[in-house]
């Protein structure tokens, strides 16, 4: 990207997850997530969806807690992100 300008601030560079694995701590299923473009995050499910998992709201049995995932970091996809503050160059600003 060429952008006419000066660069003021740099932030730190970050990772950001692309493609998250999250894993049930009750039944170890797996699930992925990917995260949106941008500063959006992934959303983490508060309830497991795995198929051996009964509805205990629906009148089944028990099944497994709120919030049960866990991020397995060697199944996910990182990348690496920086905010940079850009300030226009002095001959770019229309005079008045």
């Amino acid at each position: 990207v060429n952008v006419p300008g000066i660069a003021i601030s740099a932030s730190r560079v970050r990772p950001k997850a692309q493609r998250m694995a999250i894993q049930c701590r009750n039944c170890n299923e797996v699930r992925y997530l990917i995260s949106p473009n941008g500063y959006g995050n992934a959303q983490v499910p508060r309830y497991c969806t795995g198929a051996s998992n009964t509805d205990a709201r629906a009148g089944g049995a028990p099944g497994c807690p709120i919030d049960p995932y866990i991020v397995v970091p060697e199944l996910s996809t990182f990348v690496d992100y920086q905010s940079l503050k850009l300030q226009e160059r002095p001959e770019m600003v229309p005079t008045v």
